[in-house]
């Protein structure tokens, strides 16, 4: 809604842009809840290191910081191995290499030839 200056009101793009990240990061952790090998907060915390842009991770620990409403039990357990924009990268997945959609080692560009290689989104530079 606009105020009586022109400008408009954030809060409900940034609400809509919470849940979005809300869906995005269940259905991270229902893929690998079926997943009977895999430890699925690891493995969460792998692709959301891997594929998420920094500040979608920095909001997602905001969010957990503040309660977490919505999110998947297998969410809020990868908070720990979640990293955050600017820390260093560390190795978090105790995947099996091949399991779509993480990596094992440090991060990088994706292992998947499908996945751009520039460093949009990334933490590079």
């Amino acid at each position: 809604m606009d105020d009586h200056q022109g400008h408009t009101d954030p809060a409900p793009a940034a609400a809509h842009n919470d849940a979005r990240l809300v869906t995005m990061a269940n259905q991270i952790a229902t893929f690998f809840a079926s997943q009977p090998t895999t430890e699925a907060p690891r493995a969460v915390a792998a692709h959301i290191n891997d594929f998420w842009a920094p500040p979608m991770r920095q909001r997602l620990l905001e969010m957990m910081r503040d309660g977490g409403e919505g999110l998947r039990t297998e969410v809020i357990e990868a908070q720990a191995l979640i990293r955050p924009p600017g820390a260093p990268a560390r190795a978090v997945a105790g995947v099996q290499p091949g399991i779509p959609p993480t990596r094992e080692g440090a991060e990088g560009p994706p292992a998947d030839p499908a996945w751009p290689t520039n460093s949009e989104g990334s933490d590079a530079g």
